[in-house]
């Protein structure tokens, strides 16, 4: 039997929205299914069991009070679903535990940003970069959200870094510049990025510029972390100063 596909695009990253086509939508209330639908996409491919949601949800509730919740939040998440389009009435309950029925494909930022991590495609990274819009669902605190959390903070790192020094390796220093410094506004201490920074200020003849990127990291690492910048970075900022690097 032929399963119509019907595609769900889904941001998590920054503040959360669903849509399909060129509607996009914020989702019911917190408590009226917005969390469901939030785990269910953050797990496009597993079925999670009442006893996970209710675990993840309402730890200190008492069972019944907790199911009797649950069932609210999954009525509410599909009325969500259906006022957006009738073909995304896709969450089905089987076994006690719920899924995306068959036929529903979740186009995710979150996958797209944590799939061009893993990979080599700088066009996948360049991609996940621009589709960034802050740390995974933004704003709003539970305990099941924060490995995921996690897990997207250090994609990012990573892709930035990787497209910085792509960037850097073609001699391309402003948009080099640019991913170094998007990624020492996330990590203050990475001394990588702020190396990257440096030398992509030093080649476009802005030593002043790669000298305060430096003394930045420095005051920051002395304040928060009683370190010194590492011998690498010290030696990058002393060829800056003698106009080799």
């Amino acid at each position: 039997m032929l399963v119509t596909e019907s595609v769900l695009c889904v941001r998590c990253l920054g503040t959360f929205s669903f849509g399909a086509g060129r509607a996009w939508n914020s989702g019911p209330a917190f408590k009226r299914g917005r969390e469901f639908l939030e785990y269910l996409v953050s797990y496009p491919r597993a079925a999670a069991s009442r006893e996970v949601l209710v675990g993840a949800f309402w730890p200190a509730l008492d069972a019944e009070s907790a199911l009797h919740r649950l069932h609210l939040a999954a009525a509410g998440a599909r009325a969500a679903l259906r006022a957006l389009s009738p073909e995304l009435d896709g969450i089905r309950c089987n076994g006690g535990a719920y899924a995306w029925r068959p036929g529903i494909v979740i186009d995710s930022d979150v996958e797209l940003l944590l799939g061009a991590s893993r990979g080599t495609s700088i066009a996948d990274m360049e991609r996940a970069a621009a589709s960034y819009s802050g740390e995974f669902l933004a704003g709003e605190e539970a305990e099941w959200m924060y490995p995921l959390r996690v897990r997207c903070a250090n994609a990012y790192a990573i892709i930035l870094e990787r497209l910085a020094e792509d960037q850097a390796r073609r001699a391309q220093w402003g948009a080099a510049l640019e991913y170094a410094l998007r990624l020492v506004e996330t990590d203050r201490a990475h001394e990588g990025a702020t190396r990257l920074a440096m030398r992509a200020l030093g080649a476009m003849g802005r030593r002043g510029a790669a000298l305060a990127v430096y003394d930045a990291l420095a005051a920051y690492l002395q304040r928060h972390l009683m370190l010194q910048p590492s011998a690498e970075t010290c030696a990058l900022r002393g060829a800056i100063i003698a106009g080799d690097a």
